[in-house]
């Protein structure tokens, strides 16, 4: 099999009741055959999740499990495990837009100095609010990271 163009990494620590969410919103996208999908489960204590989760890896989804690590170890035990040349990280309790996937590929693919691409963010559940983010700014980024996590950029930065 071909390596999958972009790797969605989703950690999942008692989230078993959101995922399918987080999944559905990816596979939207309509090119199968671009991306890959890797769920770790970061040692949940919940036992639906836990069985949701092996009904995933039952039905073909690649599901790791792991003792709890903590989400930032967990997304780079993800991106350890992931083939593709981009990484996306997208939360168990997240969803993303399909077109997000191709005008994020668009601008990488295009443009060889731009490693890390993102977006403003559509909150759900109890506020529909959108969070403008703004342009890239390193003095602000120095002194706070205000790129939400489902940013997409190059494996080879990580």
């Amino acid at each position: 099999m071909p390596y999958p163009l972009i790797s969605i990494i989703i950690p999942c620590y008692n989230h078993g009741r959101l995922i399918d969410e987080a999944i559905q919103s990816v596979e939207l996208y309509p090119d199968k055959n671009t991306y890959e999908i890797i769920i770790i489960n970061d040692g949940s204590t919940d036992d639906y999740t836990n069985q949701h989760l092996d009904e995933l890896k039952n039905k073909g989804y690649h599901v790791v499990f792991q003792e709890n690590q903590g989400l930032g170890k967990t997304r780079n035990n993800g991106i350890s495990l992931a083939r593709g040349k981009y990484i996306l990280p997208l939360d168990a309790d997240n969803k993303i837009r399909p077109e997000y996937i191709s005008k994020a590929i668009e601008v990488l693919e295009k443009t060889s100095s731009i490693s890390v691409v993102y977006s403003d963010r559509q909150l759900f559940g109890n506020s529909m609010k959108l969070v403008k983010v703004g342009e890239f700014d390193l003095l602000k980024i120095l002194e706070e990271n205000y790129i939400d996590a489902c940013a997409i950029f190059r494996k080879t930065m990580w």
